[in-house]
C-alpha cells in the first residue's frame, strides 16, 4: 500500500470514528463491553477532538515532501496506534470481545504499515 492511500484511508477512517465518537458517543465503547452513562460522554467528545485532529493530520500529510516531517507524522501514527493496542490488550483482561481483539489487531497492522513507511522514507 502507498504511503499516500495509507494516509488517506487513515485519515478518513479516523474522520468517522471522530463522528461516531460525536453523534452516537456509546457506540464505540459498548464495542469493548463499556456502558456509558449520558454523563460521561464528555470522555468520548475529548477523544473525537484528539481523533479529528489526528484525520487531519493524516491527510494533510498526503502532501508534505520534507522526508523528515513524514517520518515524524509516521513514528506519532505508529506510537499511538501500537500504545493503543497496548491498551486494549490490558483491558482484554477484564472483558475479551471479538470486537476488542479485532480492533487490536486492526492497529498492530496499521502501527506496522507505519513503522515501515517510517523506516522506507528518505
Amino acid at each position: 500500500m502507498s504511503l499516500r492511500l495509507l494516509f488517506l484511508l487513515h485519515g478518513l477512517i479516523t474522520f468517522a470514528a471522530a463522528l461516531v465518537l460525536v453523534i452516537w458517543p456509546e457506540v464505540i465503547p459498548r464495542t469493548a463491553g463499556i456502558e456509558l452513562a449520558r454523563g460521561q460522554y464528555l470522555l468520548c467528545w475529548f477523544l473525537a477532538a484528539a481523533e479529528f485532529a489526528i484525520g487531519y493530520l493524516s491527510i494533510a500529510a498526503r502532501n508534505f515532501n520534507d522526508p523528515r516531517a513524514i517520518r515524524s507524522v509516521c513514528r506519532c501514527f505508529f506510537l499511538f496506534h501500537l500504545f493503543t493496542a497496548l491498551m486494549e490488550a490490558v483491558s482484554i483482561e477484564q472483558e475479551v470481545t471479538v470486537a476488542l481483539l479485532v480492533n487490536a489487531g486492526v492497529r498492530v497492522l496499521v502501527a506496522a504499515l507505519f513503522l515501515y513507511h517510517s523506516m522506507r522514507t528518505r
